[in-house]
């Protein structure tokens, strides 16, 4: 075709502009990109089919696949298209912590977080950039753009994010990495709360399927925090304490009150109340849940928290406390090398 003389051609190719001879070749051989251009001519403008390439196209595109890297049945390609050599680049750099990596079902997102990071640290321009990410699961393409605010939410993040790497749960006879599914939000620009409903949720109802414990669930509640502080949605509050950690702290009291975390159980009155909790929180009924936290108190004769009545008025901050109430009263308190629980060693 390169050595051809092309003055006669009378096509042009949809994609370079390049004289073709013929319209015999198209994209339908690209999955769920391209289409066949005989039997679907609706998807072209009137009718009239103008999606045909020349050879060499044909070879750039099918190329496409390798440029991935995959990890059984899932790709990701980071189109960092500042220059050919730093695409190249960053992608081989993910494709090494891919390999680094134990080679399981949620290494693959971690290989892209530890690429951008260390991208982020040596070179100052993907901190003012945006960059496509093309993610291939279930044999379907999907695009995120990694905004500036994602990078620095990941930068943030990095630590909460490595301390929910190992943990899951079962549905059906698929099984979900945690890290996944909160890394798919953070990229499609979604807050937390609903992952954050469903796991609380799963935990009450399907604990058998449940691999993690309610210290995940306030690390999602502490990455949802900045997440919201880093788009705007909420304010970064100076205060002398954190707001969230005294809301599960007091929802551990309350557990203590009713009897405390034994052996891997507790008072399982406290489902009932986390279901009416859960409900109202996911509805924005402040409300209901002020009235099932009152109830709740003052069926163990405990005083009333007042935390909750301060952020009355910031809708975002109370679903937060919320379930960060929730967590610490389904939670095992955690416990530090010589077994003094945090609230001890806070005083609280």
């Amino acid at each position: 075709y390169l050595e051809q003389e092309k003055t006669k051609f009378k096509y042009r190719c949809f994609s370079c502009g390049e004289a073709i001879k013929d319209t015999r070749i198209d994209l339908s051989f690209m999955n769920h990109i391209g289409f066949d251009v005989a039997r679907k001519t609706s998807h072209v403008w009137d009718f009239n089919n103008y999606v045909h390439i020349c050879p060499l196209c044909r070879l750039i595109y099918a190329c496409v696949p390798a440029g991935f890297t995959y990890l059984y049945d899932r790709g990701i390609f980071i189109n960092a298209n500042t220059d050919l050599e730093e695409m190249l680049r960053i992608n081989n750099l993910v494709f090494e912590n891919v390999w680094a990596e134990n080679k399981d079902g949620k290494s693959l997102y971690a290989a892209l977080v530890l690429g951008m990071l260390k991208e982020m640290n040596e070179h100052a321009e993907y901190e003012l950039s945006d960059i496509q990410v093309v993610r291939l699961e279930k044999e379907r393409y999907s695009f995120s753009i990694l905004s500036r605010k994602f990078l620095n939410i990941i930068k943030k993040c990095r630590t909460d994010l490595e301390y929910i790497r190992k943990s899951s749960f079962k549905e059906g006879s698929d099984i979900y990495y945690i890290y996944n599914e909160t890394m798919k939000r953070l990229m499609q620009g979604e807050n937390l709360f609903l992952l954050i409903h469903k796991l609380i949720q799963l935990r009450i109802s399907n604990s058998e399927n449940c691999y993690y414990k309610m210290g995940t669930v306030s690390t999602i509640i502490k990455i949802n925090d900045i997440f919201l502080k880093e788009v705007g949605y909420m304010q970064d509050e100076k205060k002398e304490y954190n707001p969230l950690e005294r809301a599960r702290i007091i929802g551990h009291h309350l557990q203590e009150a009713y009897g405390g975390f034994e052996e891997g159980k507790y008072n399982k009155k406290l489902d009932g109340i986390a279901y009416r909790m859960l409900n109202a929180l996911k509805t924005n009924n402040k409300t209901a849940f002020m009235d099932s936290l009152i109830n709740a108190h003052m069926y163990v004769q405990k005083p009333i928290p007042s935390l909750f009545s301060d952020y009355l008025n910031q809708d975002l901050v109370f679903k937060e406390l919320g379930y960060a109430f929730v967590t610490g009263m389904l939670g095992e308190e955690w416990k530090n090398k010589d077994n003094q629980s945090k609230n001890e060693k806070e005083g609280r």
